[in-house]
């Protein structure tokens, strides 16, 4: 049981054991708790051969907005009795009971199972002589911690347009909201008083923050200008009796494009195959992902060099595939292309073979070597790497990546089809094939 004591002088909150000696501060009561408010009239009241008081309690819906007053009860009161003129409306009878002592000088209203939607707001004690003058008052808020929910928790941007979060909060008092990223530098902050939000970048983002009763609506606003303004977010509200998170993830709207440019250069010892990665959404990280399948099933994934535009391969296998995609710093990856590795002979030391959308081979072959052989004739190992499977609309995602690009698929789509005369359909069943 909380109890509050309203007098002349102080007004005293008890929450177990805790004082507040001012009635002018906000009461905070938990939801579904009980208490009392006490109004001991003042000796200038007592005084008086016949007095009126009275309870009236304005409901409040948000911080700054209040219903008209409403009398909870009144009294005529004289030298030996009390007389009550006015009882509880209605609404508030089942959970607001007023009470008055023996004495004729303390009136009390208790409250049971206390709610936002009945009792929060402000009570009054009010005495009357001419006119009603205040007692005292007490401020009550009816506590909730935080509740909070967002419309989804993986969204996709880009680095030309802004992003938005809307956050709702199930709250009272109203809570404060902030996102950090993971590596929890600040990058977004809401401020009640303000009305804004600053990133990391210090530079103001106007945000909108609804109130309806106990329930917050905040908008937050940011520009994705870089790989660290994308990833995993973190979204906490606070009030002052607790706090509640909410996980969340910013991807790329767009796939990367698949490597251009491939090209092969075989000699007796190694096979060097470089690339051409198409700029990806104005600068993001990305790379080429090489995945190598010998004839007997054995895959590698050997690493591009250091500036991710080559890999050098030594003892290639006739019949190998060798399979290629784009992937950004989050898994996302672009279409593949697959090309397989065959070996074929020719009287010229120098073969140049270009296959449509697929490795340009040149070999050639040290004389000194091929006489060593013992041939008797030139013999030059010519590396045909054609193309098995083109865009096949394949995509390597994570488990939470579900989002995929449909305007990039529609277009790689249509670029196959007037290249190579083939289907979705038909290209798909090339793919099972293999």
């Amino acid at each position: 049981m909380v109890r509050v004591n309203v007098c002349l002088a102080v007004c005293l909150l008890l929450v177990n054991v805790l004082s507040l000696a001012n009635a002018q501060k906000a009461m905070l009561i938990g939801e579904g708790r009980d208490f009392n408010l006490s109004c001991k009239l003042p000796s200038h009241v007592i005084q008086k051969p016949e007095r009126r008081i009275q309870w009236t309690f304005a409901h409040s819906r948000s911080e700054t907005e209040f219903d008209e007053p409403v009398v909870l009860s009144s009294w005529l009161t004289r030298a030996n009795y009390t007389t009550q003129w006015e009882s509880i409306p209605e609404r508030y009878a089942a959970r607001v009971k007023i009470s008055s002592s023996t004495s004729g000088n303390s009136f009390d209203v208790q409250v049971e199972k206390a709610t936002f939607s009945d009792h929060n707001g402000i009570y009054t004690c009010e005495g009357m002589d001419s006119r009603f003058t205040l007692i005292h008052s007490a401020k009550v808020i009816v506590t909730s911690p935080p509740i909070l929910t967002v419309t989804e928790t993986t969204m996709y941007g880009n680095t030309s347009d802004p992003i938005w979060l809307r956050l709702m909060v199930d709250s009272n008092p109203a809570p404060a909201v902030s996102c950090k990223h993971r590596d929890q530098q600040l990058i977004v902050k809401s401020a009640r008083t303000e009305g804004s939000v600053q990133r990391s970048t210090m530079q103001p983002i106007v945000h909108k923050h609804k109130t309806i009763g106990r329930k917050h609506i905040v908008g937050l606003q940011w520009f994705l200008t870089a790989d660290g303004d994308f990833g995993n977010y973190s979204c906490t509200a606070v009030n002052v009796v607790g706090t509640a998170s909410i996980n969340l993830t910013i991807l790329p709207d767009r796939l990367p494009e698949r490597p251009e440019n491939v090209t092969a250069f075989v000699n007796e010892i190694t096979t060097h195959i470089s690339w051409h990665l198409p700029p990806y959404m104005d600068g993001l990280s990305q790379k080429a992902v090489v995945v190598l399948t010998t004839p007997d099933g054995q895959r590698s994934n050997p690493e591009a060099a250091n500036d991710g535009n080559y890999i050098d391969i030594s003892g290639i296998q006739t019949g190998t595939k060798i399979t290629m995609n784009s992937q950004n710093m989050f898994g996302m990856m672009s279409d593949r292309v697959s090309y397989v590795v065959k070996f074929d002979t020719d009287s010229s030391n120098t073969t140049n073979m270009v296959l449509d959308d697929a490795i340009t081979v040149q070999q050639s072959m040290n004389p000194s070597l091929r006489l060593a052989l013992g041939l008797g004739v030139p013999l030059t190992v010519i590396a045909i790497i054609a193309m098995v499977v083109a865009t096949g609309g394949i995509h390597s995602w994570p488990p939470i990546h579900k989002r995929p690009d449909d305007e990039a698929n529609a277009r790689r789509s249509t670029w196959w089809s007037a290249r190579s005369g083939t289907t979705a359909s038909d290209r798909q069943s090339r793919i099972h094939s293999q």
